[in-house]
């Protein structure tokens, strides 16, 4: 109802489970809303759909998607290299990589001491900049002071990761995002504040980090 009401402030994603029976009509009907800028897939939430991902599990999704013309937000922390073969595969498709993409703890369940440790250290952002030959890929900045171990605010040790990213990427394919809900031994203050008051970001690149990228790449009206 928010959204119809006030388009240029609220609009909405739908998770989507690539098993749903009848996936192509549930998304279709998603499309068609006004209020819908996208999809998401946890596409590594457990062992099983890691599995899927890696063997091209997702292939009828992402097909579908690209030709609805909605982007997909992933959620695939620490198994980025598993989305070159989609990102080639479909180039007018939008893709969004969900925290960083850098690994989480206990993502998914099962996974070895080794691969946790490899994926979570920040040095992982390196896999992700790899990711930058794709134009259409974008970055949500979202979890980074937790996910680079930046300590207390301002969280000085993301610029430099920041800057990395926007040499790789520009920053017109980077946004925040602040995901309070689930960080909630973060002020929301710092959460925007550390961006909003970086003294190493033009007033261009906030522009696009806090709102440009965004109403870009999800088609929003501008306000």
């Amino acid at each position: 109802i928010a959204s119809l009401r006030y388009p240029d402030r609220f609009g909405y994603f739908v998770r989507l489970d690539r098993r749903v029976p009848g996936l192509e009509s549930h998304m279709r009907t998603i499309a068609a809303e006004p209020g819908a800028r996208g999809f998401r897939v946890l596409a590594t939430w457990s062992a099983d759909e890691a599995e899927a991902l890696a063997s091209g599990g997702y292939d009828a999704l992402f097909d579908l998607a690209q030709d609805i013309g909605l982007p997909v937000c992933v959620f695939v922390p620490g198994h980025v290299e598993l989305l070159p073969r989609y990102l080639g595969k479909y180039p007018r498709l939008q893709v969004v990589l969900d925290h960083l993409g850098i690994g989480m703890p206990g993502h998914p369940q099962g996974r070895s001491a080794d691969e946790e440790a490899r994926t979570t250290d920040p040095a992982y952002l390196g896999e992700v900049l790899k990711l930058a030959e794709f134009p259409n890929l974008a970055i949500k900045i979202s979890h980074a002071p937790m996910l680079l171990r930046a300590g207390a605010y301002p969280f000085e040790a993301v610029r430099p990761q920041l800057r990395r990213a926007i040499e790789a990427f520009g920053v017109e394919r980077l946004m925040w995002g602040s995901d309070a809900t689930v960080m909630p031994h973060y002020a929301w203050a710092d959460l925007l504040g550390y961006l909003r008051l970086d003294p190493e970001l033009s007033d261009e690149e906030r522009v696009w980090l806090l709102g440009r990228t965004a109403r870009k790449v999800f088609s929003w009206p501008v306000a």
